[in-house]
Order: structure tokens, then C-alpha cells, then sequence
């Protein structure tokens, strides 16, 4: 069921943004059953998680054991429809996941790793492996000529001084009308990876490359999670 409050409450910027992003999600979602038939019975980790990811899969491919973690719960952790608004988000510090070791069977991690200080990246890999026994990491793919969080054309490609003053003429901007507080919080926080530095800290993971227009779109790495 969902709630029609919720959905009268997001903005334009979020409706475009999250349903063109509808299509590759359950593509994601089907990955997952197809890579681990009894992925839906399994207990699975959203690290970063957000219910609108969950929401937008075909519903035989959402697990029924499934916890979300992100550092906050907030605008990205959110429920776009209202029918995964009562699935909670387990707030952590961003370093350390409040688990033990091996506590899920999968670990889920989208479009998150961008998003994360190149220094730290290594740590939230391991991490991801010392909480799941499998895991699937995805990220926007850098050869892709459109910035994918602020629908920009090259706007990863620019130096990051010029990128800077070009991310207030996005799309994004424009629609989302973002505080000058947080169009500089948003553009410093992430940074794209090339595939060399994402397969990098999964160097023996699978490799899936999501294309659109004969184009790769983002990569997905996927395997065993390490000792």
C-alpha cells in the first residue's frame, strides 16, 4: 500500500531522476535472484541503503530479511511511495557496521561508494566483506559523459575547480533549488571512480557493466566476500 501523502510531497527533480533510474534497478534486482536463486529468503544488507531502491524492484526480487544502514536517515534513505516507509534505517558512524562478523548472508551496496572519501573507501569494502559472506557493490560508471547525480553533461571530466561553478548551471540545481549550503556540501562529497580504482578494491569480484545506449552506464562487482 502506499501512502498518497508521500507521494504528493516529492519533488519534480526526484520523480524524474527516480523513475529513469526504474528500468536499471530492477535489472539489479533480477541480477541478484539471478546470481543467488534463494537471494529473497536470504538475510540481506543494504549498506547506504535507501527504500526508494527496494521499491522501485519487481517485488519477487525484494528480500523478506532485509536491514538498511546509512549515516543518516534522511532525503536519500527515503520512501518515494510510502510502501517501504516502515522499513527502518539503522543509523551508523560511517566507518564501523554495527554487526558482527557475517551476520548476512548478502550485502547490497548502491551508488554508494562515490559518495564516500577516496580514504575511506577501502575501509567501507572491507567492512562490507567482514559483515556478509556475498556481496554486490555498484557505482557510476566515469566513462559515461553524463554526471549522473547532477544529470550533467562532463561535469566529472572538468577539473574539480571549474566542476565546481559548472554544477550551479545542472539540471539539478535548477530543478532540486538547492541551498548554496548544499549545492557545495552535495559537489564536494562525491567523486566518481574510474573502473581501474573500483576494481581495485575487489580485484578477484566479478565485473557486470550496465550500458544504456550501447554506453556503460555504472559498474557492478560482485563474489564471495573475502575473509
Amino acid at each position: 500500500m502506499t501512502d498518497d501523502t508521500v507521494e504528493k510531497n516529492v519533488s519534480l527533480w526526484d520523480r524524474i531522476v527516480h523513475s529513469s533510474s526504474e528500468y536499471f534497478r530492477r535489472r539489479r534486482g533480477g541480477l541478484f535472484r539471478e546470481t543467488i536463486p534463494e537471494f529473497t529468503s536470504l538475510k540481506v544488507c543494504d549498506v547506504g541503503g535507501s527504500r526508494h531502491f527496494w521499491e522501485k524492484l519487481d517485488p519477487a526480487d525484494v528480500p523478506k530479511d532485509l536491514t538498511l544502514v546509512n549515516i543518516r536517515d534522511d532525503g536519500q534513505a527515503r520512501s518515494f511511495t510510502g510502501s517501504f516507509g516502515d522499513v527502518k534505517v539503522i543509523v551508523y558512524d560511517g566507518d564501523r557496521l554495527p554487526f558482527e562478523d557475517k551476520s548476512f548472508d548478502v550485502a547490497v551496496c548502491n551508488s554508494v561508494i562515490e559518495h564516500v572519501p577516496p580514504a575511506k573507501r577501502a575501509n567501507l569494502v572491507r567492512e562490507i566483506n567482514r559483515v556478509s559472506n556475498y556481496y554486490f557493490i555498484q557505482t557510476p560508471a566515469f566513462v559515461f559523459p553524463i554526471e549522473p547525480h547532477f544529470f550533467c553533461p562532463a561535469l566529472h571530466w572538468l577539473p574539480r575547480p571549474l566542476a565546481r561553478h559548472a554544477v550551479r548551471l545542472s539540471p539539478w540545481r535548477f530543478l532540486s533549488k538547492p541551498s548554496e549550503e548544499h549545492i557545495r556540501e552535495y559537489f564536494e562529497e562525491i567523486q566518481i571512480l574510474t573502473l581501474k580504482e573500483f576494481r581495485s578494491y575487489a580485484p578477484g569480484a566479478n565485473l557486470v557493466r550496465e550500458k544504456i545506449a550501447g554506453l556503460t552506464k555504472s559498474y557492478i562487482l560482485h563474489g564471495p566476500s573475502r575473509p
